[in-house]
């Protein structure tokens, strides 16, 4: 065994990093015979991971072509009139509203204030509103940075 280690050294000391890593490999397929080989599964495998990652990589920004997205069209609505249309919405508002009140969700409240084109102020809050156990609807605050608002100021009453 001391021999054969002896032997080994001599032949490093001799050997470029070329050589030093084909030796290592010899050594390592001498020591683990067993050769990896792709089965047809592994392969198949293989490539339905690329096909997949490449969807979920590449298929976000394709979603726009798949829309029904065109140019708007700003003529008024045939058959119908502007009156009409917030008459209807509004005999449908207690609907929207008792439908609401049986739903939880996440509300997002944002005001911007702007000076030209830049905004100089902001107030922002997110909550998810719940029911608990009586069924009243209960509000609980998720995110609220800091306003910067200076020229108006904003209080829960706003956004009730």
């Amino acid at each position: 065994m001391r021999a054969n280690r002896e032997r080994i050294q001599e032949k490093l000391k001799s050997r470029s990093l070329r050589q030093l890593s084909v030796l290592a490999s010899n050594l390592i397929r001498q020591v683990f015979p067993v050769r990896f080989r792709y089965t047809s599964l592994m392969r198949v495998m293989r490539i339905v991971f690329v096909v997949v990652m490449a969807v979920a990589l590449c298929g976000p920004v394709s979603l726009g072509a798949f829309g029904d997205e065109g140019a708007l069209n700003p003529a008024e609505p045939k058959g119908v009139t502007s009156d009409e249309i917030i008459q209807r919405f509004a005999a449908k508002e207690k609907e929207f509203k008792t439908a609401l009140d049986q739903y939880g969700y996440r509300q997002t409240v944002k005001v911007q204030t702007v000076d030209g084109d830049t905004p100089d102020g902001e107030y922002q809050q997110v909550f998810d509103v719940s029911f608990d156990d009586q069924g009243k609807k209960v509000k609980n605050v998720v995110f609220a940075p800091q306003s910067t608002l200076q020229r108006i100021m904003m209080t829960e009453q706003d956004h009730r």
